[in-house]
């Protein structure tokens, strides 16, 4: 954060007092400026400390905002190559994923979940009873197994994870094995930014999974 005098920038600026570069990871997306505070002309140092994180948060938004029309050219050309019945294409919606990894250990909530209506998890069902509870167990199992389709090897590599394993140590350790999110951070010394936006990526990716198992 720079310290600014007052005229230090053009009009319309030229009252700016606090200039704070916004980066998300070591890309700088944008700038945030402030004018003088109201109670004096210069910003305390617990001003600027409180300003860490809501500018981090306003970073994070700039970079996906940035992202939107490539995401949105990736997702028409997956589209394109897989025709999914529409019925399919609900139940894989990132948003049911999202669900049944939240609520991985609660058959009842699986067995109500779209993802109970997929051909792989009614196969998983044949001469089994089919109450609520065989058929969560099976949604369970299918989740899972797409899960481990994202593991990038069988052998684990030694802290830090390098990158490709971002995505399967995110949902594992904070789904399967129930670790706190801050713990994984750390584990993979990543920003709570990096982290978050790993995550809703690699939900998407285990959507795709779970696709690809039903098509196949």
């Amino acid at each position: 954060m720079l310290h600014l005098n007052p005229g230090q920038l053009p009009t319309p600026l030229q009252e700016a007092a606090l200039l704070v570069p916004l980066y998300s990871e070591s890309k700088q997306v944008g700038a945030l400026v402030l004018g003088q505070p109201s109670n004096g002309i210069r910003y305390a140092q617990e001003d600027m400390d409180r300003l860490l994180y809501p500018t981090d948060q306003i970073a994070e938004i700039l970079f996906l905002h940035s992202q939107n029309s490539e995401r949105l050219r990736k997702v028409e050309e997956i589209v394109d190559a897989a025709p999914d019945p529409s019925d399919i294409k609900r139940s894989l919606s990132v948003e049911a994923v999202d669900f049944a990894l939240r609520n991985i250990f609660d058959f009842t909530f699986l067995a109500d979940s779209p993802l109970a209506g997929l051909d792989i998890v009614r196969h998983r069902l044949a001469g089994e009873k089919k109450n609520y509870i065989e058929r969560g167990k099976a949604v369970q199992a299918v989740v899972l197994e797409a899960l481990e389709k994202m593991r990038p090897s069988l052998e684990v590599p030694p802290e830090p994870a390098p990158r490709e394993w971002y995505p399967y140590v995110i949902l594992h350790d904070a789904y399967v094995a129930e670790i706190q999110n801050r713990e994984i951070m750390n584990k993979l010394y990543i920003s709570e930014g990096t982290f978050n936006r790993t995550r809703r990526l690699a939900i998407s990716s285990l959507a795709r999974v779970l696709a690809e198992m039903e098509k196949a």
